[in-house]
């Protein structure tokens, strides 16, 4: 199970940031990173549509996830936020997404784990205007 949040603030000056990815990878019932919200600013993400990236290192491991939602599958919805700001949320319950984890040790990197989803990914980015 994969799950990352990705995120940039709205106030003025914040919101020219990059994204802030955290994210939690859970494999064979260990999570990894141990703390994602002191790993995030080690990964970078890469927002859009139909296409996003997030990919970061911590430790002897890094992690390189692409998502793409098709268009004709995603729903889009517009919404207002608590704060009365309005902002879209693209949801997609059939994207496909390809997931490596690398190892480094001997040398060089070495692919530890890798998930080709077709079709079967969840995945949704929300934008504000």
């Amino acid at each position: 199970m994969l799950e990352i949040v990705a995120a940039v603030a709205h106030r003025s000056w914040l919101d020219r940031l990059r994204p802030l990815p955290a994210l939690r990878l859970r494999v064979d019932g260990v999570d990894w990173p141990r703390a994602p919200l002191l790993a995030a600013p080690r990964f970078r993400a890469d927002l859009g549509l139909p296409e996003w990236t997030v990919r970061g290192r911590v430790g002897d491991r890094r992690l390189r996830v692409r998502v793409i939602q098709p268009q004709v599958s995603s729903v889009s919805v517009d919404y207002r936020d608590p704060d009365g700001a309005t902002a879209t949320c693209v949801n997609c319950e059939v994207a496909d997404a390809e997931v490596v984890l690398e190892r480094r040790g001997g040398g060089g990197w070495s692919i530890e784990r890798q998930w080709s989803l077709r079709g079967t990914a969840h995945a949704e980015i929300g934008t504000r205007p």
